[in-house]
Order: C-alpha cells, then structure tokens, then sequence
C-alpha cells in the first residue's frame, strides 16, 4: 500500500466576508483564473512537489484514452492507476482512487481557491469508482478460488488460517455467491456490490468520496441518481448517496457481526 505525505505553508489571508460556496471562499491573496491547476508562480499554499502530484491527478483523472477505459467493454486502467500493491488483499485499482482522495481533501483545505480543479479531480475518482474496473472483484470473482491449492507458502497463517491453508479463500477473494442473509439463507450470485452482502469497504469508501467531493465542492450532484455497474448484461443499479448511506447502515444494523 502507498502513502503520500504533504506539507502544507500557512495561509496568511483573510476570508471574503460573504456565503460559503462549499471551499470557495477565497483567500485574498490567492491567484485563481480557470478550473486548471495553478501556476507554479501563483501564490502558493502547497509546495512544488504537492503542487507536481496533484497536476499528475489532474493528468490521470482527466485522460480519455483507450487505456483509461474502465467499462466491462473497455482494457481497463492505465498502467499509471495502481492494481498491482500488496496482492492480495489491495491490489485493485479502487484502492488508488479511495487512498489519492485524502490528500486532495487536505490540499483544497489549503487552497480553497483551486476549488475547480479539485472537485474535479475527486469527480474524476468518483466516476472510475462507480464503473465495472472499480469492483472487478466482486464482479469476476465467483464462488472459492480456483487458485487456492496454489497459494504460495508464506501466506500460511500469515494472511490465512494454519490449519485451514488452501482450504480457505485468502483476503482480497471476494466469492460472489457464497455469502448468506443474516437468517442463514444463501444470497446467491448478486449483481451490485452495493446491494451486495458484503463489500463493507467498496461502500463505505464510496461514501466518503462521494461526501469529500460534496465537501470540497458544495455542488450536490451525487445526492441525484447514479448508476452502478453491475455484472455484464444485468442492469445497473441506481442510487443516490443518501440511499447507499441508508442502505449501508440498514445492514449493519441487521447484522450484529458486521458485513463480510
């Protein structure tokens, strides 16, 4: 898994005395001209090696060719969305969209100005999330792993079970089909990871990409309706981000051990 840490200057300005717009109150002596990332002689609020990563998430989120395809029909991420750190529990390339958005929240603390291209860019997370490569696990993966007889040694009791090693599914294989309601009954195979019984982490950090990009932009376009992707050839689902918040905390409150 990877962290980026950032180090933020000061802002020494004083906030426009009228409503907020989200983050776009502005401080005074911030330079703002377009929804782009800034120029490195704009006054700064992030240093140059923060100010660089976040026109490379600017590049990334923002790219429409082939590689960046993240429908059921398309190839897939480009190579520069991470779907390859610590197999097999992380490496998705929903673990790169949910983790990047922590900074982007802490930079648009630090330069509400650059409202734009902030909510931008977690816009650009958000839409990747929602789409068939945000959970091709759970829309590929069904039943036990086929691969399981081949797990390679050091996972024992490391990340599954001694006495139940390549008997057992390790972390990261979600097995759609194998979960049961909270009355014993099979769930089956289920078509939308939010309807899923699981999937605790997709939804909840779903949410709270959903809730940064509100936060930062003030604009409430993901409490309208959205779609799902879905297993090939079934609809999508359709939801808001109030209903995913109640459907999230309905589950929970059905399942006194949590989701799985």
């Amino acid at each position: 898994m990877i962290f980026f840490f950032f180090f933020f200057q000061a802002e020494d300005g004083i906030r426009d005395a009228q409503e907020s717009r989200g983050l776009g109150d502005v401080y005074k002596r911030q330079v703002w001209s377009s929804p782009s990332i800034p120029r490195a002689d704009a006054e700064p609020g992030l240093n140059p090696r923060a100010r660089g990563w976040l026109r490379h998430m600017q590049a990334k989120t923002s790219s429409q060719d082939s590689l960046s395809d993240w429908s059921a029909e398309g190839k897939g991420p480009h190579p520069w969305w991470d779907k390859c750190t610590t197999p097999p529990l992380c490496s998705w390339p929903r673990f790169d969209l949910q983790e990047s958005s922590y900074a982007i929240a802490l930079m648009a603390d630090a330069t509400p100005a650059w409202q734009e291209a902030y909510a931008t860019v977690i816009d650009g997370l958000i839409s990747r999330f929602i789409s068939h490569w945000g959970a091709p696990d759970f829309l590929n993966q069904f039943g036990d792993d086929p691969q399981r007889k081949g797990y390679p040694q050091y996972w024992r009791g490391l990340i599954v079970p001694h006495e139940k090693f390549r008997e057992y599914n390790a972390p990261g294989w979600c097995g759609n089909g194998l979960a049961q309601y909270p009355d014993g009954t099979p769930a089956g195979i289920q078509s939308d990871p939010i309807v899923a019984e699981g999937m605790l982490f997709f939804k909840g950090w779903l949410l709270m990409l959903m809730g940064l990009y509100t936060y930062v932009s003030g604009d409430k376009k993901y409490q309208q309706p959205w779609a799902m992707a879905s297993i090939a050839g079934d609809d999508p689902g359709i939801w808001t981000m109030d209903s995913l918040a109640e459907h999230l905390a309905a589950q929970w409150n059905d399942r006194p051990t949590g989701l799985h």
